[in-house]
């Protein structure tokens, strides 16, 4: 947005007055629900002005001064805006103001956080999350990110309490009453969104140092037996992302803190890194790999957002996709290089197909478009903007080749430290290392949604390749301009026949290009999935490939076929018989990432199969699954490689559930007994697919049994399986019983959308969780985060009879949620397109698998 953009933009500031220092003094009264404070803010005044107009949301305002001289004030509610009746002299001003607060209510701003300790005892903790628009909330500030300052904040704690912030502590100043002042050193240059503390009872983990710098793990009292492995994690993904960036970390030591209400999984403040406390408290006694990538994960992206977002920031919300997708691609390059077991990059293909499913929409969005509102920067925090910006970071990547495209950050990194960019500086900077027009094959990418579908001929031993926007079936675009752009996609293959294997890579634009197959039997395009594309193959490739053994063709590449073959049903391509057919084909996989997709795929037909072909279709899916399960046991042997463990707790659920084995249940539930009375006697991975199956197959008594070990466990990895299952019991009435539970404030509002999402998705329970959800909406909608409203309706896609998708357009049209608008848009349009699939094939499957 160009500073003549802001002037007429009532959301932003006018470019005026421009802070530097921020000096705030947070008094909060937990009991009471409120709290005070000043800041006292140093700011430049270039030119003359007649006012000041900074940001304040929800506040009461009592003094406010402009140079020691009080000055009148007054606000625009709409705007989150206040504005100061002084004209300061050209050159500095400082301004002070006090200002008295109420503790949000939905996980924004300034909020309470509620535990219970291991006595059943209540205690509060206060804490913040101020992106995208929130710090506003808990002082006023000029709360837009190109507005960088420092930072200098003093907390009064009440006793018995602790306190962290940003930077060190400096000194504590002790009161008459128990109290304390704790007084912490000034930030580096940063923008208000990354300001944070935390008040509360605090256990801190060992300090580490890493390059000098202190790293330790803050959590609740009773968790810190849970903060080894995350800090394993941050202490190798700290020294990681210097050295990978050629810059040291830009702050004066990195606390990673578990929140137990958090209404996202992370948020990289500098220094003082908030998480929901199943991410970053882990006992990997009792936890899966799944689990425990997550956490790596995690932390690793927050970090990488130590230089990609708090030392290098974006100008304005549009440009959020420089923090946000290379903090997702750096995740993952530090996660492998952590466990390189986990075989990282192989996982990616799980996160990039939803994005994929999402991109594929008329309704999609580019990486990065117009952002106006606070409300517009929430809706930036999606799919499109982590998924598929990482998948597109990874692809310039692997074209340009990792040393070249390192050096290029390195530059980009050393050259905008404590600055704001826009995606033309990232350009500039690879183009200048690179040598290549990098900026003419990208843009295509990051400024138009969609991706490209390449077509696959082969026709007198030459094949052509072509490029066309892929869209679901019914997923038509409004605006002509967007039918079929072009994309300049860099794209690897490679041929085959026998032993004899070739390498080659193309950038395909606007023209097909020919490439002669020169004898070989089988052409891989888009090899290892390099590119953010799908392929169409003729049928006969595709045989060809599919028959291929699992050391001709990685496992990406394996996986790609199957996620190619379904998005061609989803497209009209092809249909569910003959995407059966391929999974049936490929039942003597292996590796863990294609099973999953297998596993995924059948789940996408298990949802089209009705009647008594269910039963029939439960057979196929056994013969499919059954081998592989028969080859790996039930039981763990020990030394085994972590995959094989998860690949074996993935198969138990598969069939359990899609196979409706019955001994596989009746196991399934022996587990979950035996690992609810002594956990370390089951495998953890078992025990979290058996906990879903015995869901399944469950009944009312299982149903308060699993309700009890959600409120009672101490273990936050459980907590979540508990409470999740309960949105897959089999019945109308136990659906009901989870939604009460919602209602009654028994599930943590940072979870309590997901639920709902879950039972939404439940084949017995998704009818009555939307009525629920309607007729409750006016309070889900107040105790909800507004960012969760849209993940929670994300589960609409799985009602998809006619009459529930008029229903639900309606509803959504009479019932707008702004922050989600983009969001609700794709769900409603998936929903269509899910719909639109059941009538064209659900006879034809049924038909199918009962011959």
């Amino acid at each position: 947005m160009s500073d003549d953009e802001t002037v007429t933009n009532p959301h932003r500031l006018p470019r005026t007055v421009t802070p530097r220092h921020y000096s705030i003094f947070i008094h909060p009264h937990l009991d009471e629900h409120r709290f005070e404070g000043t800041v006292e803010i140093e700011a430049e005044v270039p030119e003359a002005v007649e006012s000041i107009v900074l940001h304040s949301s929800g506040l009461e305002i009592t003094a406010a001064t402009v140079n020691g001289e009080s000055s009148t004030f007054s606000l625009d509610e709409a705007n989150d805006q206040m504005t100061l009746n002084s004209a300061p002299s050209t050159g500095s001003a400082t301004i002070e103001i006090s200002f008295n607060g109420q503790f949000n209510e939905k996980l924004v701003g300034f909020y309470l956080s509620n535990f219970s300790d291991d006595n059943g005892v209540e205690h509060q903790m206060a804490t913040t999350q101020f992106e995208a628009p929130y710090a506003r909330m808990a002082f006023p500030c000029w709360d837009e990110p190109e507005y960088k300052a420092t930072f200098e904040i003093s907390l009064h704690v009440p006793a018995g309490l602790d306190a962290v912030s940003n930077a060190r502590e400096l000194r504590r100043t002790k009161n008459g009453d128990g109290t304390e002042i704790v007084h912490f050193a000034p930030t580096m240059i940063m923008s208000t969104y990354l300001v944070a503390w935390v008040i509360g009872p605090l256990e801190f983990s060992e300090t580490r140092m890493v390059n000098d710098v202190p790293l330790r793990v803050v959590s609740r009292p009773g968790l810190g037996t849970m903060s080894t492995f995350a800090l394993d994690a941050a202490e190798f993904a700290l020294a990681y992302f210097a050295d990978y960036f050629g810059v040291p970390y830009p702050g004066d030591k990195v606390d990673l803190i578990g929140i137990p209400d958090f209404a996202f999984g992370a948020m990289e403040n500098l220094g003082c890194i908030t998480f929901r406390e199943a991410i970053l408290m882990v006992d990997p006694a009792v936890t899966t790999q799944t689990e425990m990538q997550r956490s790596v994960d995690v932390v690793n992206h927050e970090l990488a957002h130590m230089w990609f977002g708090d030392l290098v920031t974006m100008s304005w919300w549009n440009g959020i996709w420089l923090n946000e997708a290379f903090a997702t691609f750096m995740e993952m390059k530090c996660t492998d290089a952590f466990k390189p077991q986990w075989n990282r990059w192989a996982d990616f293909g799980l996160s990039r197909s939803a994005a994929f499913s999402t991109d594929a929409l008329a309704s999609t969005r580019p990486i990065e478009f117009t952002v106006n509102t606070p409300e517009e920067s929430e809706g930036m925090f999606d799919i499109l903007t982590y998924e598929k910006g990482a998948a597109v970071v990874r692809m310039l990547e692997i074209h340009l080749g990792e040393d070249v495209f390192r050096s290029a950050l390195r530059s980009y990194m050393a050259d905008n430290a404590y600055g704001n960019t826009e995606t033309t500086d990232l350009w500039d900077a690879i183009e200048e290392k690179s040598g290549q027009p990098v900026r003419e094959m990208m843009d295509g990418w990051i400024f138009q949604g969609g991706f490209p579908l390449v077509t696959v001929k082969v026709k007198n031993n030459m094949v052509t390749l072509s490029q066309s926007r892929f869209l679901n079936a019914g997923s038509e675009p409004t605006d002509p301009a967007t039918v079929n752009p072009v994309w300049h996609t860099p794209l690897r293959f490679r041929m085959g026949s026998d032993d004899n294997v070739t390498d080659g890579s193309i950038v395909l634009g606007a023209e097909p290009v020919e490439i002669d197959l020169a004898g070989n039997r089988w052409i891989v395009v888009n090899a290892d999935g390099a590119s953010f594309v799908r392929v169409a193959y003729p049928p006969d490739m595709l045989d060809a490939l599919s028959s291929l053994s699992p050391g001709q063709l990685s496992d990406v590449e394996r996986y790609g076929l199957i996620d190619d073959a379904w998005a061609s049903v989803l497209a009209n391509r092809s249909s569910t018989t003959t995407f059966l057919t391929l999974l049936d084909s490929m039942a003597s996989e292996t590796e863990r990432p294609v099973w999953l997709r297998i596993i995924a795929g059948l789940s996408h037909l298990d949802a089209l199969v009705t009647g008594d072909a269910r039963d029939d279709f439960a057979a196929i899916a056994h013969d499919i699954l059954s081998p592989m399960l028969a080859n790996l046991g039930l039981t763990p042997v020990a030394d085994e490689p972590e995959a094989t463990r998860q690949l074996r707790a993935d198969l138990v659920k598969a069939m359990g559930i899609l196979a409706e084995d019955r001994d596989v249940q009746a196991e399934c539930q022996r587990t979950v007994s035996v690992g609810r009375r002594d956990p370390s006697l089951v495998d953890p991975s078992l025990m979290a697919a058996a906990i879903s199956v015995a869901a399944h197959v469950g009944d009312e008594t299982d149903f308060d049994d699993f309700a009890e070990m959600y409120r009672t466990s101490q273990n936050p990895q459980e907590q979540l399986r508990y409470l999740y299952s309960l949105s897959a019991f089999p019945s109308e009435e136990l659906t009901a019983k989870l939604c009460q539970m919602v209602l009654a404030g028994r599930v943590r509002t940072q979870n309590a959308p997901f639920s709902l999402r879950f039972a939404l998705e439940n084949r017995f329970g998704g009818r009555y969780t939307w009525e629920f959800i309607k007729e409750n909406w006016n309070q889900l909608s107040e105790m909800f985060a507004s960012g969760s409203i849209g993940r929670m309706l994300e589960g609409l896609s799985a009602l998809d009879t006619p009459e529930q998708v008029l229903d639900t357009a309606t509803f959504i049209a009479d019932h707008p949620v702004p922050q989600a608008e983009k969001q609700l848009q794709q769900t409603l349009e998936k929903q269509r397109v899910n719909a639109m699939l059941r009538e064209r094939e659900s006879a034809r499957l049924n038909a199918f698998v009962t011959q």
